[in-house]
């Protein structure tokens, strides 16, 4: 790595791949409405996210001069940006114009479920709280919705790029048997 410019490159090209799996993630939420496996997916496919970071971020600690933390920690943060763009805009696309009113249409299967429970007094403040939402039209947006998805990966990707960056960083010192890695 010669720089920012390379790390922003490289990032770029790993955007798509993680933008893919974010799309994928939020194909499953979204179609958890209609196919309730699909919830269980999403769940799945979100628990791999540390493991495509892994493999993603990996050709900067291995060669000669392995990336340090910090620029482990950059590159991660804008492989999630440039995912959290791809899969915002897959998002807005769905929420937009396939299924405008997909929140809605959510918080009603939630009332339809809590309506289902054995004893759905445990859940009456939320539920009346649910209805609120709906009757006064409180609902979000798609584009509150897409940008709430676009921030909310940001944010959680950082912290998760924070950590994995940690993690390879001592796993590449190690290998290197260095305690300070150019």
């Amino acid at each position: 790595m010669n720089g920012i410019r390379d790390i922003l490159g490289f990032a770029a090209r790993t955007g798509l791949p993680m933008g893919l799996c974010l799309t994928l993630i939020a194909g499953c939420f979204f179609g958890s409405l209609y196919i309730d496996f699909l919830s269980i997916t999403s769940l799945l496919l979100f628990g791999g996210v540390p493991v495509l970071l892994y493999y993603l971020l990996k050709p900067l600690t291995t060669g000669e001069k392995p990336a340090k933390a910090a620029a482990l920690w950059l590159a991660g943060i804008y492989c999630f940006l440039f995912g959290a763009l791809i899969a915002g805009l897959a998002s807005a696309i769905f929420l937009i114009f396939i299924e405008p009113g997909f929140m809605t249409m959510y918080l009603r299967q939630y009332l339809d479920t809590v309506d289902a429970l054995p004893d759905p007094s445990i859940v009456a403040e939320q539920r009346a709280m649910v209805e609120q939402i709906i009757e006064r039209k409180m609902v979000p947006t798609a584009m509150e919705t897409v940008s709430s998805i676009i921030w909310t990966i940001g944010f959680f990707g950082s912290i998760l790029s924070g950590i994995m960056a940690l993690f390879m960083s001592r796993m590449s010192r190690r290998k290197t048997g260095s305690r300070v890695v150019e």
